[in-house]
């Protein structure tokens, strides 16, 4: 399977780091028994959900102006059909920095996302923790369109994951359905049922200026989401922690669907992410993916075992693969919208 899209340029904008500050949300292992929420029942198949292309030589860019604080307001779908939308919080405010920005050119077609040798391990038991608090990420569109990403849970009814997983204009913007399987590892094997949203959080930035033909600055930098369930999914399950990225080397992995491999079955990916790699608000690394990692949770585990999020998985490029970086504003934003 190869995925071509072919993207003239992008913009990306990066937030500058104040000094690293000690903050952290802990994980949770959850119980090693949970209750289905619903019978089980096969998982609906669905389309990957493309990781976006993006420029592969951003050091190479020339620095723009920074972007208008409105683009991290918030709009709320729920469940009902209702929409709310949220201006920054004074928290949040305070967390947005001076910006630079950096521009480069794309290839005219990329056709990969595995760097070197494949090195992804399967999860033969997404029963136990740490697997069972990943899950698939199952949306149905107006438009008849179905797609899958992967999210991590991080609070007990909150799911992590990119904003271009719940935002697709081209197929009629929002999503009418979003279910998420926890621990799910076969079309058939949903060992804890399925959850459906109560409503999902994306930045007005991304709405306004994401089109699935392209990938601006704002869309880039506003590439996140929350999704809020309709039951403690977390509760029983468990989360992962999250925390600000320091500047060091660190072990990352990646659990995510990729659609690649058998259906809809868990995967690990690992690679090493460099301080060089590292900027205000993303991460380069050589973790290999493919379409439906989307929106995966990028990991860490620290001496005493504990696992913490420190990115989220959005794109690709010719020679490396990206994350944004869970730095001071999206530290902020998360917590706001962690239940």
């Amino acid at each position: 399977m190869r995925v071509h899209i072919a993207v003239s340029s992008i913009v990306l904008c990066l937030l500058a780091l104040p000094a690293f500050a000690q903050d952290a949300v802990e994980p949770t292992t959850g119980a090693e028994q949970t209750r289905p929420t619903s019978a089980a029942a096969d998982i609906p198949y669905a389309e990957p959900m493309p990781l976006l292309e993006v420029a592969d030589d951003p050091e190479a860019a020339r620095s723009i102006g920074g972007p208008d604080p409105s683009i991290f307001g918030t709009t709320r779908y729920y469940a009902d059909g209702r929409v709310e939308t949220f201006t920054p919080s004074d928290e949040l405010l305070a967390e947005i920095h001076d910006t630079r920005a950096e521009i480069s050119d794309l290839p005219e077609a990329i056709d990969r996302n595995i760097i070197g040798a494949d090195s992804r391990v399967r999860i033969e038991d997404a029963t136990r923790y740490p697997f069972r608090a990943v899950g698939y990420i199952f949306a149905e569109w107006a438009s008849g369109k179905r797609s899958a990403c992967s999210g991590t849970l991080i609070g007990k009814s909150t799911v992590l994951t990119a904003g271009h997983c719940l935002w697709a204009p081209d197929w009629g913007g929002r999503p009418v359905l979003v279910d998420f399987y926890p621990g799910a590892n076969a079309p058939n094997k949903m060992p804890y049922g399925v959850y459906h949203y109560a409503s999902f959080d994306v930045f007005s930035g991304f709405i306004e200026t994401y089109n699935q033909a392209y990938y601006n600055n704002t869309a880039m930098q506003t590439d996140m989401a929350i999704i809020t369930l309709s039951a403690p999914a977390g509760g029983a399950n468990g989360t992962f922690g999250y925390r600000i990225d320091m500047d060091d080397d660190f072990d990352a992995h990646i659990l995510g669907y990729p659609g690649d491999k058998p259906s809809m079955t868990l995967w690990r990916a690992d690679c090493t992410i460099p301080l060089s790699r590292k900027f205000p608000n993303y991460l380069m690394h050589e973790c290999d993916a493919w379409p439906g990692m989307s929106g995966a949770g990028v990991y860490w585990v620290d001496p005493e075992g504990r696992r913490y999020l420190r990115g989220i998985f959005v794109g690709v490029s010719v020679s490396v693969n990206y994350a944004l970086r869970i730095n001071p504003l999206y530290m902020q934003w998360i917590k706001e919208r962690t239940y």
